[in-house]
């Protein structure tokens, strides 16, 4: 069996001499959650079709935190904004807030690249609603990203 050497974010070269599938595998067993975004992007750069499938792996079956799952957000909407659309328009009704957030910001940031036109305005109203089912606690740690969001699709609204 393959010993799985112990990476650190401190320490990112050990990370590039991980083979291949040693990096499938520690993303896959989700051993240590901070290092999972690290060896996804150097396996992206060796095999970027099969990071994209793991990463959709990690948010398709709950894996890891929120944390993790909005870093991953991220690393898919870089590759594949498309992907993440669907998965918002599946998940939203029980996304948690810092996955929420992701969302608003990659969002926030495409709508300058004619991004806009690819999301409805049911999409966009869907993802906007969504705040309004929050709590105030984390509404509050919400606003900055919502208020962006609303401002950048205001002419879609």
């Amino acid at each position: 069996m393959m010993d799985i050497i112990k990476l650190s974010l401190h320490d990112y070269e050990n990370v590039q001499e991980l083979s291949s599938e040693e990096l499938y595998r520690l993303i896959s067993e989700i051993s240590d959650i901070e290092e999972v975004l690290p060896a996804l992007n150097e396996l992206y750069r060796r095999n970027s079709e099969q990071a994209i499938i793991l990463g959709k792996k990690i948010l398709e079956n709950n894996e890891g935190d929120e944390y993790l799952q909005a870093s991953v957000v991220e690393f898919i909407f870089e590759y594949d904004k498309q992907y993440v659309v669907d998965f918002t328009k599946k998940n939203i009704a029980v996304m948690h807030w810092y996955i929420y957030v992701c969302v608003l910001n990659c969002f926030s940031m495409e709508s300058n690249q004619n991004f806009e036109e690819k999301l409805s305005q049911g999409f966009i109203k869907t993802v906007l609603n969504k705040y309004n089912y929050y709590e105030n606690k984390e509404r509050d740690q919400i606003k900055e990203a919502y208020e962006l969001f609303l401002k950048s699709y205001s002419n879609t609204i």
